[in-house]
């Protein structure tokens, strides 16, 4: 039973993402953006309900409309491939990648039909432009990051990086911080499961994963303001949602320091 149910859900998903990403490709070419997203952005919001649906995801949120009006970067939490997926069913968002993403096909195109951001890399100086480059790009739809930098182990939160931090500071960009949790939290939290690995634990599991969006009140950076300390700061109220037992203790830690 639990390989016909991860074959038919995996089929299924794979069925979906072809259908809808032959029309992310297609849209990304039509110069339309209805309530000022792309159209391609609107199909991947289409497409992520969907993709959720398909794997069995029931996403929670009580404060959408703040996530589809927010106007500046949202920050989350990182613990699965599923992250993205979740964060695009309430809305359509963009996301910072890879200059070298443009080259890649198909995908490429895709990333720039949402309107994703672009930066080099490569050299001190190019990661200079990129800092200024993401700070001065349209602020809406919101830009999300994930300031762990990559995928947390599902057991705490990952430091966060305070290079996130210096971005919205440089341009003052408002902070919607965003803590996405799973239950089961075992269903996403693949550690070094590659993706193949973990999208079949995922897919053959009998209960569906009920995710929970919690918003937390926005932060606009001031010039004064410490980066280190609003990493730190916003990685201990995120985690005490996420991860109760283990980050609050680190936050009554902090209080007393």
């Amino acid at each position: 039973m639990r390989f016909i149910r991860g074959y038919y859900r995996l089929t299924l998903t794979a069925l979906l993402l072809i259908f809808w990403g032959t029309l992310v490709v297609i849209t990304s070419w039509f110069p339309i953006s209805p309530q000022n997203i792309s159209l391609a952005g609107w199909m991947t919001y289409f497409a992520a309900k969907t993709l959720a649906w398909s794997m069995g995801f029931k996403i929670h949120c009580d404060q959408k409309e703040a996530i589809r009006k927010h106007e500046g970067f949202l920050f989350a939490n990182h613990v699965s491939f599923m992250d993205i997926i979740v964060l695009v069913t309430v809305t359509p968002l963009r996301f910072v990648a890879k200059i070298e993403t443009l080259k890649v096909p198909i995908i490429g195109q895709a990333a720039k039909g949402i309107k994703c951001v672009f930066v080099d890399r490569s050299n001190k100086a190019s990661r200079h432009a990129a800092r200024d480059q993401i700070t001065a790009a349209e602020k809406f739809p919101a830009i999300a990051i994930y300031p762990e930098g990559t995928r947390g182990s599902g057991k705490e939160l990952l430091p966060f990086r305070h290079g996130a931090f210096e971005l919205a500071q440089h341009g003052q960009v408002p902070i919607l911080p965003v803590a996405i949790k799973y239950n089961p939290p075992t269903a996403v939290s693949w550690g070094n499961e590659g993706l193949v690995a973990g999208g079949w634990r995922l897919a053959s599991q009998y209960h569906r994963v009920h995710v929970t969006l919690t918003l937390l009140p926005v932060v606009t950076p001031t010039p004064t303001d410490d980066p280190a300390q609003l990493a730190s700061q916003m990685r201990d109220n995120i985690g005490t949602i996420v991860y109760p037992a283990i980050h609050s203790s680190h936050s009554e830690k902090n209080k007393k320091l």
